[in-house]
């Protein structure tokens, strides 16, 4: 009887070898998926204003790098300087010229006045010639090789390279991809901005229409209209933003990853599902930063010929292209910590269904 006992409460070795076996075979299948996904949830998610802190140290982190970006970027600053000259000497022409035209009758115009008149708007149209075509010429090959560069370098930093050579930055063979990324954009932020425009010349000439009426209703219809027009605008300027940041990390996309065009957008928009806050508050900073100067020296008209406007002029560009150098590094940073995340969600959604199929 006791015998029987034994037999009965003494385990089968065949039976514990099955579970350990199953045990460890689930282990297997199991424990590099959670690996994987401690070591990704361990990686910090930056916000808006970590993402430039770290895009401000990792500029100023290596003086190689540093130094290859400033030197990228001293082209366009110097073609941004003459440009900004030239675009102040053209608005205050066209000030000059509307403030002469409007209180001058046609019968009082003599010949010689009429012939200063034809002239001055022959010179204006040349400048306005000569300003879109230094825009849609000059500007896209001299901005898109200081992007390239300097998107380059910050993944080479970002990825710990610091025996890069310069060769090896230049080097890359979808030079005609990345151009047609970066047109794409150039496209489409144009048509953004004429969207602004029309939106301020709409509210410019209802405002005109009845600025010397006193009448309560047309005041009122003012009124709604001004509240109408910023709304309008401030939604565009919010879209502007958030298009701004996708665009940009389909441009870092280009750069370093094998896709470009469409395919860099949709790719852009797949990593960036998760993170649009942080690209628009990004985007708000640079915007604000890069632009304010210059909106505000041009409206002073401290950008002209003397020596005093040719300084004002190099500091407000200067920042410029400073903002637009480590704007780049903040969008390399920005592409990397979105993608984190997407891979995040791929692990721990992996992660749960191995469970559930062991289970």
């Amino acid at each position: 009887m006791d015998s029987e006992v034994g037999q009965v409460s003494s385990p089968q070795p065949h039976v514990e070898q099955e579970r350990d076996c199953q045990s460890e075979s689930h282990g297997v299948r199991i424990q590099p998926i959670i690996e994987m996904g401690q070591v990704i949830q361990n990686l910090k998610q930056l916000k808006s204003s970590e993402i430039l802190g770290s895009a401000v140290t990792t500029f100023t982190s290596n003086f190689k790098f540093m130094f290859l970006m400033i030197l990228s970027i001293l082209p366009l600053c110097a073609f941004m300087i003459f440009y900004e000259i030239k675009l102040q000497r053209t608005i205050e022409g066209v000030s000059n010229f509307l403030d002469s035209s409007s209180f001058v009758g046609f019968h009082s115009i003599s010949y010689d006045q009429y012939d200063n008149a034809n002239e001055s708007e022959w010179s204006f149209f040349l400048d306005i010639v000569q300003l879109c075509l230094f825009y849609s010429v000059f500007y896209p090959i001299l901005e898109i090789y200081s992007v390239f560069i300097t998107i380059n370098l910050a993944a080479k930093i970002h990825s710990g390279q610091p025996g890069v050579t310069e060769k090896a930055v230049l080097d890359h063979n979808n030079l005609a991809g990345i151009f047609s990324t970066y047109l794409y954009i150039q496209l489409l932020s144009a048509l953004t901005f004429l969207g602004l425009f029309w939106v301020a010349v709409n509210y410019y000439l209802f405002s005109i229409r009845f600025s010397y009426s006193y009448d309560f209703l047309e005041f009122y219809s003012n009124i709604l209209s001004t509240g109408f027009h910023s709304a309008v605008s401030v939604a565009l300027l919010y879209k502007y933003l958030g298009w701004s940041a996708f665009w940009n990390m389909g441009m870092v996309i280009s750069v370093l990853e094998e896709e470009t065009g469409i395919g860099a957008f949709g790719l852009s928009a797949y990593y960036g599902k998760h993170c649009k806050q942080n690209g628009i508050q990004l985007m708000l900073i640079f915007f604000a930063f890069c632009n304010s100067p210059r909106l505000l020296s041009l409206s002073f008209g401290l950008c002209n010929s003397s020596f005093a406007g040719v300084c004002v002029t190099v500091i407000v560009i200067g920042l410029f292209c400073l903002g637009n150098l480590v704007k780049w590094v903040a969008f390399v940073l920005y592409f990397y910590g979105c993608k984190q995340q997407v891979m995040e969600k791929k692990v721990d959604g992996g992660g749960r269904q191995i469970c559930e199929e062991s289970c």
